[in-house]
């Protein structure tokens, strides 16, 4: 399947000149912001110069950049094509920002990349903790997040350490961020070529119809995934790209599972698929249905079943599933009651909407084809 490693193989010995910037090098820039770079990039506090990506992505560092990161193996490949690409030669690194706090559940982080006549800011999306997943899960049932304004003073803060035009972007979680950043920064509107959403969740709908998500509309540009489970969350009035992926559901949120075409874009179809539209509605339907206290209280419940206390973290669950399994059976035993009850009914009722959407969405496209 040819994917964004593809892209740096066929594409990456032209320059920008030859290939303009697009889609897929935003994907990239994304990627290599979950890595592991506070130890090689110098903090945005420091306000030091960037750094040539060469002295960041040496071979002796690609190892500890890549260590329990999300899909490690393949951001090792990853980078190995980044470093013998032309197209980004004269890139450089800088400002990285990191911000975990599990009280007030933060986990934001955002780095920038630097070009002669651009930049590109990068935000972080959902990492491995459990913080940044509860984090995450939140932005369907809050107005606003923490790491919303983390994101917005830290567009502010570059926007004053350089005067050059700026991409600004990020997967998952860190394409709402992007789009948060930019439509509350000031002074800055002309500056931005373009706003990029790699599959992350929209917003609420007094937000998309605002005057200031209107006046950064014509610069957004939203790609997700034809089986869709996160995307697809909250209100979006952005233009949208779907594209062909390989993998299931949750699985196609990972830039490495989206098809590039042999042109160097992705690899586009009309319509995300039935599941990811009875997911889209189910959710926006228990949201509405629901207070917003009983669903922070599921929230709470969900997680701690999960192991947030533990510091759990996704890569555990993976390479460990039945002892993961095991150890949330016993912290759900040791709910009082009444959580398990809240967790009990609303999962249920998760359940019970979406297999009702689903029926009813396939009568009405039934009713559609007579």
């Amino acid at each position: 399947m040819k994917s964004i490693n593809y892209f740096l193989k066929k594409f990456g010995h032209k320059t920008f000149e030859e290939f303009p910037f697009n889609e897929v090098d935003s994907l990239i820039f994304c990627q290599i912001s979950y890595l592991n770079l506070q130890s090689f990039v110098h903090s945005i506090d420091e306000k030091k110069d960037p750094a040539p990506y060469q002295q960041i992505f040496k071979k002796e560092n690609i190892c500890a950049l890549c260590t329990h990161t999300l899909e490690e193996r393949k951001n090792k490949k990853l980078l190995s094509y980044f470093l013998s690409a032309k197209r980004y030669q004269e890139m450089k690194i800088g400002y990285y920002c990191k911000h975990l706090n599990e009280k007030q559940v933060i986990q934001f982080s955002a780095v920038t990349f630097f070009f002669p006549k651009f930049i590109y800011v990068a935000y972080e999306g959902t990492d491995t903790t459990l913080i940044g997943w509860k984090e995450d899960f939140n932005l369907a049932l809050l107005r606003k997040i923490p790491a919303q304004q983390d994101a917005h003073h830290y567009l502010m803060e570059i926007k004053n350490l350089t005067n050059l035009p700026m991409y600004i972007g990020g997967h998952s979680k860190g394409g709402n961020l992007a789009y948060y950043a930019a439509l509350n920064a000031e002074g800055i509107h002309d500056r931005i070529i373009k706003i990029y959403n790699h599959d992350g969740p929209g917003f609420h709908e007094d937000i998309i119809h605002s005057e200031k998500y209107l006046r950064i509309k014509d610069k957004t540009f939203k790609i997700v995934p034809q089986d869709d489970v996160v995307g697809v969350l909250l209100n979006h009035c952005d233009a949208q790209l779907i594209i062909k992926c390989s993998g299931f559901s949750i699985m196609q949120h990972s830039p490495f599972c989206w098809k590039i075409t042999k042109k160097g874009t992705f690899d586009a179809v009309k319509h995300v698929t039935i599941r990811a539209q009875v997911f889209d509605i189910a959710i926006k339907k228990i949201v509405a249905e629901t207070k917003e206290e009983t669903l922070m209280q599921f929230s709470d419940i969900l997680f701690e079943v999960l192991g947030i206390k533990e510091n759990m973290t996704t890569d555990q669950m993976v390479k460990n599933p039945i002892s993961f399994l095991f150890k949330a059976r016993k912290r759900y035993k040791a709910l009082p009651k009444s959580d398990q009850r809240i967790l009990k009914r609303i999962l249920k009722k998760c359940v019970q909407k979406v297999k009702k959407e689903k029926k009813k969405l396939l009568r009405d496209q039934r009713k559609g084809e007579k």
